[in-house]
């Protein structure tokens, strides 16, 4: 289990590692959880 304090560190440490879950709040710093999901849907390939 890892531990972002903001949707940029979210997002680049699913970029180094693979999850099979990851919650996120809506509203966060630098970069909110709507644009952070849509940031990691897009470099998936599913």
């Amino acid at each position: 289990m890892d531990l972002a304090t903001d949707g940029v560190a979210a997002v680049s440490l699913a970029e180094v590692k693979s999850y099979d879950l990851i919650f996120m709040d809506c509203p966060m710093p630098k970069m909110d959880g709507f644009d952070a999901t849509a940031a990691n849907r897009a470099r998936s390939p599913c």
